[in-house]
């Protein structure tokens, strides 16, 4: 049998490469936003920004909208994960809780940048538009992660729909409250009291 092939470096220095490109446009359209109004930055003023050429933008991004959920399939990803390593004897709202509180931490480790995608989202209706459709894979992610744990149909289990659909709307509560109260307390710690309600009732 021959032995596996070993790892491309040259390609995973360009996924890298691209990574870092992908990251420094999104922080560099949420920079310019803030500062200027939704309605006053192009694609060409980002990239100008940047120091890229604009059809560089347009190979990282559909849309200028699109450069603002840069970190949404990351996240995914991370409470996808987070969720199917909790212990499998564990009380699935239990699991629920610690995988989402997890994610929270990881959110806090920049809060400026989060505070201003997400005062963005709110006061841009195409943001705004983007973000709501986001919230079904929200709680799809969420639904299959219990689902997946009880051995259920996410489709047909109602308990994996109502723990999903209830931990979304605690967690963009949290959020809303959190941007409210001007981040006095860490995103974590919101999130975490929102939960314990929702466990509570």
């Amino acid at each position: 049998m021959a032995p596996a092939a070993p790892p491309d470096e040259s390609v995973d220095r360009r996924a890298r490469r691209r990574q870092r490109t992908r990251n420094d446009i999104a922080r560099i359209a949420v920079r310019l936003t803030a500062e200027r109004g939704y309605d006053h930055v192009t694609v060409d003023d980002i990239a100008e920004a940047a120091d890229i050429a604009p059809r560089t933008f347009f190979r990282s991004f559909p849309s200028k909208d699109d450069g603002f959920f840069l970190d949404h399939d990351e996240r995914m990803v991370f409470l996808r994960q987070a969720l199917a390593d909790r212990p499998t004897g564990e009380p699935i709202r239990a699991s629920v809780r610690a995988a989402v509180l997890a994610l929270a931490e990881h959110v806090d480790d920049d809060q400026e940048a989060f505070r201003a995608k997400s005062l963005l989202i709110r006061q841009v209706p195409s943001l705004r538009a983007r973000s709501a459709d986001r919230t079904g894979e929200w709680q799809r992610v969420l639904a299959e992660g219990v689902a997946q744990r009880l051995g259920t149909d996410a489709e047909r289990d109602l308990r994996a729909q109502v723990i999903a659909a209830s931990t979304v709307a605690a967690l963009q509560a949290a959020v809303q409250v959190w941007l409210s109260t001007g981040g006095e307390a860490t995103v974590h710690d919101v999130v975490a009291e929102a939960l314990d309600l929702i466990t509570e009732a």
